[in-house]
């Protein structure tokens, strides 16, 4: 049950940039600085300027839903296989950690080295909880 913490936040944080995506594109609509329809297909057909963060908002979500399926899966297989440990913890606790920045600074900045590093250091610590799970149980 200790892994159950870490997804909790994660899972709090997916839905907090959720929110933030409708009501930034419920915003740019009735304000008028976006046609609903351009949320039909997502195609700017016309010469209107998209918002920069009604996408960076949008595509952190879509980011939170790529990789994030993995750390679930992971972390229900230990809990599962009851082989949770401090290494695990501290793991998890990092790929949240990561995730975490990584939303802060798609969501802000959008400082692309800083995005890429923050992504490639949560999906590295998703990679050695699952090396460690297949050391455990094959090796």
């Amino acid at each position: 049950m200790q892994l159950l913490l870490p997804m909790s936040v994660l899972m709090l944080l997916t839905f907090i940039v959720l929110i933030l995506m409708v009501l930034s594109r419920i915003t740019a609509v009735q304000s008028k600085r976006v046609k609903a329809g351009y949320f039909k297909l997502y195609n700017n057909k016309s010469d209107q300027e998209i918002p920069k963060h009604i996408i960076q908002i949008g595509k952190n979500f879509s980011n939170l839903m790529e990789m994030t399926p993995l750390f679930y899966i992971t972390c229900l297989i230990y809990m599962h296989l009851n082989q949770i440990n401090d290494f695990v913890i501290v793991l998890a606790w990092g790929y949240v950690a990561f995730r975490l920045i990584h939303s802060i600074i798609h969501i802000t900045s959008n400082h692309v080295l800083y995005r890429m590093l923050t992504f490639a250091a949560g999906c590295v610590s998703l990679m050695i909880m699952w090396i460690n799970l297949i050391g455990k149980n094959f090796l």
